[in-house]
């Protein structure tokens, strides 16, 4: 027969492997630019741009495949040409949402900024703290983005 402390620690091993993120999060607080954002550091397998996205923004793989596929994803103001791209400190990833209501000079993104990386861990994950700022209007790109037709509905998002 197994004793409880066996079983607390298989148990405890299995919810480790179960975990494919390890999540912090820091309250809202105003940069100096007064937009708000979340601190948040979570564990990612790879510094692959499609894995940072997902843990950042918090969603789906599937997601972030049809962002990149339709252009809507840029690194540093950079269009990107591989959704295997890697990731650095002080990066910055827009996930381009679409044009701003008020003036279509200016874009709505989600965007994170890679803040720090961690050492690789037991389990081979990275821990990366972003900054996340979600619904944030900026100037077009010197590159200007524009909108196509294979963009992800709202309803997406939900």
């Amino acid at each position: 027969m197994l004793s409880v402390e066996c079983l607390l620690k298989s148990y405890k091993i299995e919810e480790e492997e179960e975990s494919d993120e390890d999540e912090t999060y820091e309250s809202l607080e105003p940069d100096e630019m007064g937009d708000t954002f979340n601190l948040i550091t979570k564990s990612v397998p790879s510094m692959r741009l499609d894995s940072i996205v997902k843990a950042g923004l918090g969603i789906t793989k599937k997601k972030v495949e049809k962002e990149f596929y339709a252009s809507h994803i840029r690194v540093n103001s950079e269009k990107v040409l591989k959704k295997a791209t890697t990731v650095y400190p002080e990066d910055e990833i827009d996930l381009i949402k679409g044009y701003s209501p008020e003036n279509s000079r200016f874009l709505l993104v989600d965007r994170i900024i890679v803040k720090s990386i961690g050492k690789v861990t037991g389990t081979g994950n990275y821990p990366v703290k972003m900054q996340v700022f979600k619904s944030l209007t900026i100037e077009n790109y010197p590159e200007p983005w524009t909108k196509s037709s294979t963009r992800a509905t709202d309803d997406d998002w939900k």
